[in-house]
């Protein structure tokens, strides 16, 4: 699976691949994740909200994680760090709620 990380410009800055196995779990290798281009300060987006839907935006750590709130029925701007230390890097806009 493979997932663009973009800046608060919209442009994607680098990539982040998750090696799944047939059954779509994480793949049983001793790296199953790489990163790369630029990680830090850009972000995987999921979900962008609707104009009825709460000013909130839900940050997971990966994108897995992501997409299993958005599945699940969490309405909201739903983003993924693409890494821990990545957290501290998100800049929220004006009114926006974490």
């Amino acid at each position: 699976m493979t997932a663009f990380a973009r800046n608060s410009k919209g442009e994607i800055t680098g990539v982040q691949a998750v090696y799944l196995n047939l059954a779509g779990d994480k793949a049983n290798i001793s790296i199953n994740r790489r990163s790369f281009g630029k990680i830090s300060g850009s972000f995987i987006t999921i979900a962008k909200r609707n104009a009825n839907d709460p000013n909130i935006t839900i940050i997971a750590e990966g994108a897995e994680t992501a997409l299993s709130l958005q599945q699940s029925g969490i309405k909201g701007n739903i983003i993924a760090s693409a890494g821990i230390s990545n957290l501290r890097n998100y800049s929220p806009f004006p009114g926006e709620k974490i």
